[in-house]
């Protein structure tokens, strides 16, 4: 008669399929904040553009609102692999 225990293959099978869900999870939500990032980046193109266009074509200058959120998602770790290059003052 078998008794009620687990067998260390049925074990590493549940924690590999476990590891598994982890890893498609964890994907995921890497796409989903890539998604936002990006959003977040075409926003502030949007932004300057609207601004350049109300304003002789020139750029808002650096102390503004607008130029401290690009700075400040400059900064961000999450975008700054996508088309950022981090400020001087980045920490």
């Amino acid at each position: 008669m078998r008794r009620g225990c687990f067998t260390l293959i049925e074990l590493l099978l549940v924690i590999s399929i476990i590891a598994l869900l982890i890893a498609l999870l964890l994907s995921a939500l890497q796409l989903a904040r890539d998604a936002v990032c990006g959003s977040n980046m075409r926003q502030l193109g949007i932004a300057f553009q609207s601004y350049a266009n109300n304003h002789d074509s020139t750029l808002p200058p650096h102390g503004s609102l607008i130029a401290g959120r690009l700075h400040t998602l400059t900064c961000t770790r999450r975008c700054l692999r996508h088309q950022a290059v981090p400020g001087p003052t980045c920490r």
